[in-house]
């Protein structure tokens, strides 16, 4: 499969089979986001897995998980992220967000789904599961076995022609 059938065959489930993820699945989630790059090679995302139907259930309480039966907190570690001194500006949002994107694209590789959840309440779910100071919940992925599908054309029918996104300067 090429990367572009890949990058097409991702697609956000809002429903999910209750059918665990094996761990030798999950490794392989953990694994695509390790390897995810980050900017000074800081490597400095973190991820809080929720295995738990418990944990996710307490999730729920402050973020719509869509019933996954797995969660992935993909924090950012304030104190390891790179820090531009002349631009002031903090990597970790963005390496948190490049990891997010190899979780994705790596469940859909693996016959996975995921739902991708950017609205939540960063400090009521640190205190929920007593995460360090210094990590900041930047996106909160579910993940599992599908139980919609999707239509294969959506792309052609839902997104924006290439037109209308790229421009080119010469």
């Amino acid at each position: 499969m090429t990367f572009l059938e890949l990058a097409k065959k991702r697609y956000t489930s809002r429903s999910f089979l209750t059918k665990p993820i094996p761990n030798d699945k999950l490794m392989y989630l953990l694994e695509s986001a390790r390897v995810a790059p980050s900017m000074g090679n800081t490597q400095s995302t973190r991820i809080i897995v929720l295995e738990s139907r418990e944990n996710v259930r307490k999730l729920s309480l402050y973020v719509q998980t869509h019933d996954a039966p797995m969660v992935f907190l993909v924090c950012a570690d304030n104190d390891t992220s790179y820090k531009d001194p002349i631009e002031l500006t903090d990597s970790g949002y963005a390496d948190a967000t490049v990891a997010a994107t190899h979780i994705i694209l790596a469940a859909a590789d693996i016959d996975l789904s995921s739902v991708w959840v950017m609205k939540f309440k960063p400090e009521k779910i640190k205190a929920l599961f007593n995460l360090p100071k210094n990590f900041q919940i930047v996106h909160i992925i579910g993940a599992g076995y599908p139980a919609d599908t999707s239509n294969p054309n959506r792309h052609g029918l839902k997104r924006l022609p290439l037109a209308k996104v790229v421009t080119f300067i010469e």
